[in-house]
């Protein structure tokens, strides 16, 4: 009991103090601290994001350096490609692309090249610089300044997804961020907390309507036997 008292009449004599603070201030001065609160506040604010936003880029970053991944990615009808799948094990990649009809393209890259299977038994091999990979970033800032920017940009909310606990970055509508389509308002991206991967992103259309993607990912379960080319002509 007295120690409760005595946090709390600490408590009472700090609120007291401030208070009596205030009213031996000129109303200019009041204006001066009180501008000065607020700025403490919104620069409290922009630090906490900031932190949060830099945790998050580095560890979505090295996701997608990890040599053996999995990645799935699926939207509402409002795409043509309702599943899109990624297969990596060291340099060799496979990504499967299934559309509405349910047709599907594989391709297989490989070192400087990729294999292209369609549905109807076709194939092709081109050289090419462009290696496919799995996303996990879809932040993208790398400099202090874009991030100090886009803290002003972004609201960094909390929700929970099926369970899931995750981020809310809302107010994206800008493509520095990553590429969004002219026809899209507003996007929401749901990271998970535990692990800052992506769970899904929302897009609110011009339209009114609303598109969904979402992602699942595993890693160090890619076997030689998924990446492994079949049915292409070289």
């Amino acid at each position: 009991m007295g120690k409760n008292s005595y946090y709390y009449g600490g408590n009472t004599n700090i609120r007291e103090a401030v208070k009596g603070y205030f009213q031996v201030l000129t109303p200019k001065d009041k204006i001066i601290v009180s501008i000065l609160l607020v700025v403490l506040v919104i620069v409290f604010l922009v630090v906490q994001k900031l932190v949060t936003l830099s945790i998050i880029v580095g560890r979505t970053k090295q996701y997608e350096r990890m040599p053996n991944a999995y990645q799935e990615i699926t939207n509402d009808v409002s795409n043509e490609i309702k599943k899109h799948e990624i297969f990596k094990k060291d340099d060799k990649v496979k990504t499967i692309s299934t559309t509405r009809r349910n047709s599907k393209t594989v391709k297989y890259y490989d070192s400087n090249r990729v294999s292209t299977l369609e549905e109807d038994g076709t194939s092709r091999s081109l050289s090419t610089k462009n290696i496919a990979n799995i996303t996990t970033n879809f932040l993208g800032p790398t400099t202090l300044g874009d991030m100090i920017t886009d803290c002003f940009k972004f609201k960094l909310n909390t929700e929970q997804v099926e369970t899931v606990d995750c981020y809310v970055i809302s107010g994206i509508q800008s493509s520095d961020v990553f590429y969004v389509e002219d026809d899209v308002k507003n996007v929401k991206l749901y990271l998970a907390k535990k692990t800052d991967l992506p769970v899904k992103i929302v897009e609110e259309l011009h339209n009114g309507k609303i598109r969904v993607t979402s992602y699942r990912y595993e890693f160090d379960v890619v076997t030689d036997k998924d990446v492994l080319m079949q049915g292409v002509r070289r």
